[in-house]
């Protein structure tokens, strides 16, 4: 297996985490614990040499744009609601 092709594994397979983990939050609460993996998952692809600094940072971005999204989400789950 090619570099390149190792490398478009490592982040669609973090893409694809952090997806799941986004809307799954909008079914039920997820742990924090997703995003941390995905952020593990971000910093062994950079580690192994499959992505670049700024690969790193812009896939970093997006674990906290997940997570907060998340989190905006839970918390407006939680929130009562009124009627009418």
């Amino acid at each position: 297996m090619s570099r390149e092709e190792q490398r478009d594994i490592a982040v669609g397979g973090i893409l694809q985490s952090l997806n799941d983990a986004r809307y799954a939050s909008d079914k039920e609460p997820i742990s924090s614990e997703y995003f941390g993996v995905a952020l593990g998952m971000i910093s062994l692809a950079y580690s192994l040499g499959l992505i670049s600094f700024a690969e790193r940072i812009r896939l970093g971005k997006l674990n906290l744009n997940a997570a907060s999204y998340a989190r905006k989400a839970r918390a407006a789950a939680q929130e009562p609601t009124h009627a009418a």
